[in-house]
């Protein structure tokens, strides 16, 4: 595979959104969200036009592995509210 042509296209597979966060979430969390079934390198919390969290964050990961076992956690709850999780 070349990484020069189309980097974003990479970047889309091998992370997923995630939405319904609570608004107190921290990155910390979230990462630690996908233990132990995945490894999550980072996280970008979305804000919304107010510059507060939306919600919604974009979960990047190593490899397409660690993408398919963090999907396992769907709809699994992060402190009071369930998180759902989209390509």
């Amino acid at each position: 595979a070349t990484f020069s042509s189309n980097n974003s296209k990479l970047d889309n597979e091998l992370s997923l959104k995630m939405s319904g966060l609570p608004f107190k979430a921290t990155e910390k969390e979230m990462k630690e969200f996908f233990l132990p079934e995945a490894k999550c390198l980072s996280v970008k919390v979305i804000l919304n036009k107010d510059g507060r969290p939306s919600g919604d964050a974009i979960a990047s990961f190593e490899d397409k592995e660690n993408v398919e076992a963090a999907l396992k956690k769907d709809r699994e709850h992060l402190g009071s509210r369930f998180v759902v999780l989209s390509r």
